[in-house]
Order: C-alpha cells, then structure tokens, then sequence
C-alpha cells in the first residue's frame, strides 16, 4: 500500500522567525538595549499549530528573540483571527507572522501592520498585502500530488469527493486548483492511454466544524452511493474519516487521500484503512 508516512517529500516549510532576522541583518544596526519581539498568528488551534509554536520557539532561543504565539480559539476562524490582528498595537512587535483565513477581507487590515512593523505570512498567503514575504510550502504542488495518489488508488477512474476545511484560505484554494488542473492529465507513473476517468461529484466544504463535515460525508454517500474516492485536504478530516467507518459501512470501500499526520490518520494507514497522506514539517 502506498504510504507517506515517512520522509514526506512534499515540502520542507522554513522557520518563520529566521524570516525577521534575516531581514534584520540587512538593515544597518543600531544600540538597542531592549530583546526583540515577534508574535505568530495562527489560523487556529491543534496539533499542527502546536508543532507551528514549537518550531517557533526553537527558533526564538536560538536567535535570543521573545516570541508570543497567538491562536484562534476555533479551528478556521475568521472572526476569532479578525479580533486577535485588530486588537494588536504593532509598534510592540518587531515583526508580526499571519497565515491569513481570508486574504482578499485581510489584505486591508494586514496593510496596516505593516505601516508599523515588519509583516510576513505563512502557511497560507496573501499575495496583495504589502507584507515581505510567504514562508510555506507549494499547495499547488500537494493538490497536484493528491490527483497523482488518486491516479495510483483507482486507476479505472471513478467518482470523487474532496473535503474542504473554506474555500477562502488560500493555501486550500491552491490545493483545490493542483488537484482539479491534473486530476484529469497524464502524470508520473500514469500509463499512457490508461487514464481513467474521473469525476469530482461535490466538495464538503465544513467552516472547521467536525459535525457539520460528518454530515456532509453522509449525504454524499446518499447522493452517490458509488463514490470511489475521498480527498480530505485539512488535517482534522482523516481522523473525522476513522470515526465514521464503524457507521458508514461503505467507507471501507473507498480510496482515501488525506493531508497531514494526525495520530488517527496514521493510525488509519497503519491499518489499511487510508490509502496515503500529503503532510509538511510545520
């Protein structure tokens, strides 16, 4: 069974933290007698975010930084991460990380940070902020891996539901334009004229909420009971997976694709129940 669990390919992220002092270095330097400060704004809580923050400190040690790490208390939370960057008084932080859930309703706010003080995102973009960079990975390039996988699990075709946590952040947007712009080409490993063919019935897309994505599973094995293909492109997704299998009897029968390394995703390939993962080293 295809697996990768170990040595994920896919993508080696950067510390975000390294981002700032090097920007620092080019600068001319000046006294200072205060140690510097960088926040991290996450998207939201759980165990990627928790990796996101260990990382971060790591970091902060080892560059002789002060480091705060501020997280949404909900999963995909737009309001929660809006009173979080609208609170903040800028000139207290050296340097301020978003990884941004709605680029185009952020880009204004996150402008006016960096009126104030140096800005990058990371995890996910904002590509017409006026911030100094992106630190992530390519989605584009981890949709695109998602098709090849889906090639390799059914390669007679067959129909395909993708989950979505939004379809506002832009790093799953990303992953759903690699996916959907090489589900149906030729890619490495293909057979030439051997393509099956494919066809994308729904996307689920559940705002983060765990009950409301269990629902969307269900209807979508009611509207088609012939569904040959999960693709669940955020975290929380697989172990949602793993908990309707008991209910759902025809998800044992179906391929699954799933991103990241939760322990119950793991767990799902170690048993053979999920075909393979896409996950970074946050």
């Amino acid at each position: 069974m295809f697996n990768y669990r170990n040595g994920f390919w896919l993508l080696v992220a950067c510390i975000l933290i390294y981002g700032f002092w090097s920007y620092s270095q080019s600068l001319p330097s000046t006294p200072s007698t205060t140690e510097s400060k960088v926040l991290l704004v996450t998207s939201g809580p759980g165990p990627y975010w928790e990796a996101v923050q260990a990382g971060a400190e790591a970091a902060a040690k080892e560059l002789n930084v002060n480091v705060e790490v501020r997280m949404p208390k909900q999963r995909e939370s737009l309001e929660g991460q809006m009173q979080i960057l609208s609170t903040l008084t800028p000139s207290d932080w050296e340097g301020i990380a978003i990884s941004p859930l709605d680029a185009e309703q952020q880009t204004r706010l996150i402008n006016q940070l960096a009126r104030e003080t140096k800005v990058l995102t990371f995890d996910s973009d904002a590509p017409l902020a006026n911030t100094l960079g992106y630190v992530g990975t390519s989605n584009y390039g981890a949709g695109k891996l998602a098709a090849e996988l889906v090639h390799q699990a059914l390669p007679e075709g067959g129909k395909i539901a993708v989950m979505m946590a939004n379809n506002t952040k832009a790093n799953l947007l990303n992953r759903k334009n690699g996916f959907e712009e090489n589900i149906h080409r030729l890619l490495p490993g293909d057979t030439a004229g051997a393509l099956g063919e494919y066809t994308i019935v729904d996307y689920l897309v559940d705002e983060g909420n765990d009950e409301r994505a269990a629902e969307l599973v269900r209807q979508v094995f009611q509207d088609h009971p012939d569904l040959a293909c999960i693709v669940a492109m955020n975290a929380q997704h697989g172990p949602i997976l793993m908990r309707l299998r008991e209910e759902l009897d025809k998800l044992g029968e179906v391929a699954l694709i799933t991103f990241d390394h939760d322990e119950a995703t793991l767990q799902g390939i170690s048993d053979g129940h999920i075909f393979a993962t896409i996950a970074q080293d946050p």
